[in-house]
């Protein structure tokens, strides 16, 4: 019989969205991270962010649609486990440069359920928003998620100027180097949003999208929109500052 370490019965209880099972492998101080480097399996915060997302694909329902019993089961696990240690910028391969498993933001922005609260859990501990050679950023982009997207820029913001300091070692190697102000701009290009980043599906992520547009989904056109106006927004913002900073520095 196969034997299975506490870490995996807590990635278990977070895939089942067994809240007291969680909260009682917690108490009894069971490892929150997966330390198998070179494994592949996400780790139990990424698994707990998106479980409110597992809960649709095993039904039938919109894709728009969201359970609020799953999303308040995730969103507890959650808590619990930032609570208890786990760090949000640990992902789930030695250098988190797997095609599939990532950090817990990525699992929070890149979903179907438009998890606002997730994201905002996970930066308040500190998330990197530039992880992943910044596919959170246009994986909201990409997704038409605004809410979330003003949150990863006030993130860019913070580190910016100096109010958030982004890890290091091997958790920040994958991290986006590209200024702010370039970013916002090819970002604006809809087509290049998809080749920035090798982590994003993007054959899958296009079709879904494009059928929405063909449907008439209106929510769907409106926050489309929506992301449009704020990467010009950012993009002025940066121009602006980066004119002022030139200005103000000494002639040589």
């Amino acid at each position: 019989m196969e034997i299975r370490s506490s870490v995996e019965e807590l990635a278990d209880a977070c895939s089942e969205g067994n809240v007291d099972k969680v909260r009682r492998l917690l108490g009894a101080n069971t490892e929150v991270h997966r330390w198998d480097w070179g494994g592949t399996e996400p780790q139990p915060l990424a698994i707990a962010c998106s479980y409110d997302k597992a809960s649709l694909d095993r039904s039938s329902s919109d894709d728009d649609a969201s359970d609020p019993e799953a999303r308040a089961k995730s969103l507890r696990m959650v808590e619990m486990l930032l609570a208890a240690g786990a760090d949000p910028n640990v992902g789930s391969e030695w250098y988190d440069t797997g095609y599939e498993p990532g950090t817990a933001l990525r699992y929070s922005v890149f979903s179907l359920t438009y998890q606002e609260e997730h994201v905002r859990l996970l930066l308040a501990a500190g998330a990197d928003a530039r992880a992943m050679m910044d596919e959170p950023f246009l994986s909201a982009c990409i997704m038409a998620f605004p809410g979330i997207l003003r949150m990863l820029r006030d993130r860019h913001v913070e580190e910016r100027d100096g109010r958030y300091k982004p890890p290091t070692g091997i958790w920040g190697i994958n991290r986006g180097k590209m200024p702010f102000a370039d970013l916002y701009r090819l970002a604006l290009d809809r087509e290049s949003r998809f080749y920035l980043s090798p982590f994003i599906p993007v054959k899958k992520v296009e079709q879904e999208n494009q059928k929405r547009e063909r449907d008439g989904d209106t929510d769907f056109c409106s926050r489309r929109a929506d992301v449009d106006t704020l990467l010009r927004r950012f993009l002025q913002e940066e121009d602006e500052r980066n004119a002022n900073a030139d200005a103000a520095s000494p002639v040589e």
